[in-house]
């Protein structure tokens, strides 16, 4: 790419943008994992999945983060070495687990959340009412629209644990798309 054709309302400069955003919020996770008992994002988004919607079998873990049954029970034999899941079996049949946060898997990821929200915080509280309110307008309207246009909505769907709140823009997108509200996961 050429230096010239990269201006500030070019889709590269977007890209770039975005990229970095991602990163931002990746390192921030990776650091909170380093310094709580080195924990890697993928361990950390299944004890996030695990905090938001409570014990789970091993293939619900899988659908919800999108990942295959053989991963989501290689990471579960990682959180269960670092004491911070156990996995109970069934007596019916072995190959269903049900999984769940220990005491010191949910101080974990309740403590790498508050840091999540407190860095988030105090970058946003730098700038203005004005930009922020633009900033989360500006989100919105391009998740929106990314999501109406791609048909990709459920795959979007952060699965954050609660009923679809009224400004939540991929429950929005969602029933514009498919005309039914969206499931809770």
């Amino acid at each position: 790419m050429e230096q010239a054709a990269l201006t500030r309302e070019s889709v590269e400069y977007l890209k770039i943008l975005a990229d970095v955003f991602a990163e931002l919020v990746t390192k921030v996770t990776e650091e909170d994992g380093r310094a709580n008992g080195d924990v890697t994002p993928s361990l950390a988004q299944c004890l996030e999945y695990l905090y938001l919607h409570g014990p789970s079998p091993i293939r619900k873990i899988a659908l919800g983060l999108s990942i295959s049954v053989p991963a989501v029970s290689q990471l579960v034999e990682r959180l269960v070495g670092k004491e911070l899941v156990t996995r109970e079996h069934s007596e019916d049949d072995r190959r269903l687990a049900r999984v769940e946060l220990t005491d010191v898997g949910r101080k974990w990821i309740v403590q790498a959340r508050l840091s999540r929200m407190e860095w988030l915080r105090a970058i946003l509280g730098m700038m203005n009412d004005e930009r922020r309110s633009s900033l989360v307008d500006s989100l919105e309207e391009f998740i929106k629209l990314a999501l109406e246009t791609n048909g990709h909505v459920d795959e979007a769907c952060a699965r954050c644990g609660i009923d679809h709140l009224a400004f939540c823009v991929v429950g929005q997108a969602h029933q514009r798309v498919t005309g039914e509200p969206m499931e809770k996961y």
